[in-house]
């Protein structure tokens, strides 16, 4: 996913649809959807292991990677 699509550089020029890459280094290790923003903050969609999906800041894991844009 890091390849293709734009890079979006400010969490505040997020879109809805926008991808969030979580991880320590390429290639990610986990990707959430930008659902919208609520009070400024970027909001996504996620669901891993845990029972979700949940809806919450884009920023609940430290390790973010990348934003991209593919659509």
């Amino acid at each position: 996913m890091l390849e293709h699509g734009l890079a979006v550089r400010y969490p505040s020029n997020v879109l809805p649809g926008d991808c969030v890459i979580y991880g320590n280094g390429p290639p990610g290790v986990h990707c959430a959807v930008v659902a919208g923003m609520v009070n400024g903050t970027p909001v996504v969609i996620s669901h891993g292991s845990e029972p979700g999906p949940f809806y919450l800041a884009y920023n609940y894991r430290p390790d973010i990677l990348q934003i991209r844009r593919y659509i």
